[in-house]
């Protein structure tokens, strides 16, 4: 039975809403609408400025928009927007449900429609309207439109051309220096090498290489210059200057964000025009010395230049730059490893009170530099970079090359290279011993041992053991066949853990010599690591081997690992959250109140960091209806680790930003919003929903928290929670095999000992509910086999396919856990090939975390989950533990 109060209130609602119509119509003033700039931003003068205001347009009058509406402007004289061509270039409408915006038509401005006329019949029918946007190009303080505009406030008036007394929206907007000054892509990024620039450069490396063979010229250089430019598309650009300003030289700044102590530096900024006229800005740091105590020198720039002489040279774009690090006569020894840049460009205002966050033009950059004992000439082998730079945005351990192969083709001879690159232990002579000229079956198969220790200074005399850094392949031309590889699985003697061992077989033929061609290595942060490599074992099993084995090298050699720039490429990933909050009806309605906002239906807003770096997002105030008529006073969130070996230290859950450490996920769970007063509520006593969103700069990646405001009368009554929380069902056993959807694929895992005497078959899982993932899977049929669960790729076919089994007794999945990285896991497919992945990540995650089973993970890949962590009280398992792989090989098998 419905509350009588409830019914008496919604009536009082609707006599309501019928007499501010009536005074709507009958030519009533209400309260105008303040629209602000800001958003996207283009040249004002010809594709006008974009205005937002916030607005609650409800019911019958939504129609009225969604039919034909006139936008009248009028500017600070009096003059209106009415003949001529249309100054009003779009009119948007954005729901109150997402915050989606909806495009309204432009209509002709032929009779019988007047200029600046728009359908918005896209709008949802029944929506609500949250926010209304009007670009507008502004009115001119001359006859040509390069002169500038002229200031004030404009009136903006919208009303129905059915009715054209019916006024929909009264407002203003303000034209100044702040709404007329844009410039693209001024949030935080990486600078990326520049191979095109001067000098070309592929990677951030400065060579603290002591010897002067491995320097251009011969010579050893204490000052290196590298070369930047910003992401393609992302380009750091000046549309538009400030209303009348002239472009002041004296107002560019730029700095960097931290005192150097090793080295000077110089930055040189290159711009172009819109007729690729070159501008420079220079800015020079002595170290020791506070960044932001030295001078700008812009070149090119005429020192005042008027506002139309720059305005008709716009777009001025960054096309890129230089920086010279000058370590004069500091010992290559005492240079860092790494160094970090942050850099800071802005024009400053003319109010001096105004910091950079307020600046119309505005940009900071970032860059890091290895210091490394590395060679400038590539044919030198002692010195070798890798294919690949070290992605820190990837969760798990990286895989790249190291290449010994000349231009020729030949690759590294330990008898007869030169130079050599063996150990003092290991010359040619004894090298030749362990290389019999043989075939592969008489050469005796022998464990070789790889070390790999990281520099802990630029010159690498100081190094640390690594032991997630490692040899794991090698690539050889043996007697009788080339690029043979050898891959790691050997388990070293006691005394020789440091290392690791690849068991291979080395032997020569006639014109056929033993050379190595590559190595693979896995790594985990980029750097300088020295390498010893291809150590046999019989000069270490034995006591009495003495500390000296590790000069019995085939080769040694300095590995410079570059990381790659560009923060852009880090993966997070958010999903937007629904929560409620209460207004409680006992309280006085002009009496501010702090509620609590929890999740609807379990519904939780989650950002996700898979990188090696700390992100942040931010709350955006552009995007969030919430701080207009409301505040958020606390946000409170739950941490998951996305990766093992990681912690959620250095997190941070506020009301205006979220913290993310590497591989981490934060869960919103909800909050408290402060309500000054009773919020205006419309049908069904509910408000439409607050839009809190936060953003990441570096990408303008959004998660939005939308929050449903209700009025609870008083006394208050619970609302039920109906919500299904994503859990995977208990296991369920099958005599019964009828209902089996058997695939024809089959599971083999060599390193659990699963399937390798018969191939595990594969049955396919569908929906509980046959449609989608709310309602869980259909155990019933899995039984003792593999289950492969609708929602991800079929095998064989790309994609992430995601594989369950039973974890209890004799489950096929009971041994999950004992999974390593790299271990195989092979698919038999029913199409005739065998498919072979290998592990790459591992973790533990919570029942309901369901989405966590679907992540890609690159082209073709493997997903296999299973429960975990059984509770014997609560008759459920706690966690489920997720494994996943990527593709190694397909090649064909016999399927008989």
């Amino acid at each position: 039975m419905k509350n009588p109060q409830m019914i008496l209130k919604k009536a009082w609602q609707a006599v309501l809403a019928v007499a501010v119509v009536a005074l709507i119509a009958a030519g009533s003033v209400f309260a105008a609408t303040e629209f602000l700039s800001g958003g996207d931003c283009k040249a004002f003068h010809t594709d006008g400025i974009l205005f937002t205001g916030s607005v609650s347009i409800t019911g019958t009058t939504v129609e009225k928009w969604r039919d034909r509406v006139l936008v009248t402007i009028t500017d600070p004289n009096g003059v209106e927007y009415t003949t001529g061509n249309d100054r009003v270039k779009e009119l948007i409408l954005y729901a109150a449900s997402d915050s989606t915006p909806y495009q309204c038509q432009q209509l002709s401005s032929n009779p019988p429609n007047p200029p600046n006329s728009f359908s918005c019949n896209s709008f949802p029918k029944n929506g609500v309207i949250a926010r209304v946007g009007i670009r507008f190009i502004p009115a001119f303080q001359g006859p040509n439109p390069t002169d500038p505009a002229l200031p004030g406030k404009y009136t903006i008036k919208i009303n129905s051309l059915v009715v054209t007394t019916d006024q929909l929206l009264d407002g203003h907007a303000t034209i100044d220096a702040v709404s007329t000054a844009c410039a693209w892509n001024m949030s935080i990024r990486e600078w990326i090498p520049d191979p095109d620039g001067t000098p070309k450069t592929d990677k951030f490396v400065f060579n603290a290489n002591k010897e002067a063979a491995c320097h251009d010229g011969g010579v050893v250089q204490t000052a290196q210059t590298l070369s930047f430019k910003d992401e393609p598309g992302k380009a750091f650009t000046i549309v538009s200057l400030p209303l009348g300003e002239a472009f002041d030289t004296g107002r560019v700044r730029f700095y960097g964000d931290k005192v150097i102590k090793e080295f000077d530096y110089s930055i040189e900024l290159n711009f172009k025009n819109n007729v690729n006229v070159d501008y420079k800005v220079t800015y020079a740091y002595h170290k020791g010395t506070n960044p932001a105590d030295h001078s700008v020198n812009p070149i090119g720039f005429v020192p005042a230049a008027p506002w139309a002489t720059v305005h008709n040279e716009l777009p001025l774009r960054f096309v890129g730059g230089t920086i010279k690090i000058d370590v004069g006569a500091l010992p290559f020894e005492s240079l860092p490893t790494v160094s970090d840049f942050k850099f800071t460009f802005y024009y400053a205002n003319k109010n001096p009170t105004l910091g950079y966050e307020n600046s119309m033009f505005h940009f900071e950059r970032e860059m890091s530099v290895v210091f490394s004992r590395t060679c400038d000439v590539a044919t030198n082998l002692k010195y070798r970079t890798t294919s690949v730079a070290y992605d820190p945005c990837i969760p798990t351990k990286q895989v790249a090359s190291i290449s010994f192969t000349d231009a020729t083709g030949n690759g590294y001879n330990p008898i007869t290279s030169v130079p050599s690159l063996a150990g003092s232990d290991m010359p040619p002579a004894v090298a030749g011993g362990y290389i019999p000229t043989s075939t592969f079956a008489a050469a005796p198969l022998r464990n070789w041992y790889f070390e790999v220790e990281r520099c802990k200074n630029a010159t690498c005399t100081d190094k640390e053991r690594q032991s997630d850094t490692y040899i794991h392949r090698i690539y050889v031309d043996d007697a009788e066949v080339d690029n043979r590889w050898w891959h790691y699985n050997a388990t070293p003697e006691a005394n020789m853990r440091r290392y690791t061992g690849i068991p291979l077989k080395t032997f020569q033929g006639a014109g056929r010599p033993f050379e190595i061609k590559q190595m693979d290595v896995t790594i985990r942060g980029a750097g300088t690591y020295f390498v010893r490599a291809m150590m046999p074992d019989i000069r270490m099993s034995g006591a009495g081997s003495g500390p000296w084995y590790p000069n019995n090298a085939m080769m040694e050699f300095y590995l410079t690992v570059p990381e790659k720039a560009g923060e852009n490429t880090c993966s997070s990933e958010g999903s937007d959250g629904m929560y409620k909050v209460i207004w409680d009806g006992c309280g006085e309605n002009y009496v501010p109140q702090t509620q609590k906002f929890e999740a609807v239906n379990e519904k939780y807003g989650f950002i996700s960091n898979y990188s090696a770096l700390t992100l942040e997002y931010r709350l955006n105030p552009s995007k969030s209806s919430l701080t207009s008529v409301a505040e958020i006073a606390e946000l409170e969130c739950e941490w998951q680790l996305l990766a093992e070996g990681y912690t959620i230290d250095g997190s941070g859950c506020y009301k205006d930003k979220i913290i993310l450490p590497p591989f981490t996920r934060a869960i919103i769970k909800g909050g408290k919003i402060v309500m000054p007063v009773k919020p205006t509520f419309y049908q069904n006593d509910t408000l439409s929903e607050f839009v809190m969103a936060y953003t990441r700069r570096t990408t303008e990646q959004n998660t939005n928290l939308f929050i449903n405001a209700t009025d609870q009368e008083c006394p208050r009554e619970p609302i039920p929670d109906t919500g299904y929380s994503l859990r995977s069902p208990a296991p369920m056993s099958a005599a019964d095999q009828s209902g089996f959807i058997f695939t024809g694929n089959t599971l083999e895992i060599p390193a659990i000992g699963l399937g390798t005497e018969y191939p595990i078959e594969i049955v396919h899982i569908n929906y509980l509910n046959g449609k989608d993932l709310s309602g869980g899977y259909d155990l019933k049929v899995l039984g003792g086999y593999v289950g492969e669960l609708e929602g991800g790729a079929y095998l064989p076919y790309p994609g992430n396919t995601v594989l369950t089994g039973h974890y209890y007794s004799q489950g096929v999945f009971v041994n999950l856990t004992s999974l390593h990285m790299e271990d195989e896991i092979i698919i038999y497919g029913t199409d005739g090939y065998k498919y072979t992945y290998r592990v790459n990540n591992s973790f533990w995650t919570k029942p309901d975390d369901a989405y966590m089973m679907f992540q890609p993970n690159g082209e073709r890949s493997l997903t296999l989950v299973t429960c975990d962590d059984y509770n014997f009280i609560d008759d459920e398992y706690k966690k489920r533990y997720i494994v996943q792989a990527t593709i190694s090989s397909i090649e064909p098998y016999n399927k008989e």
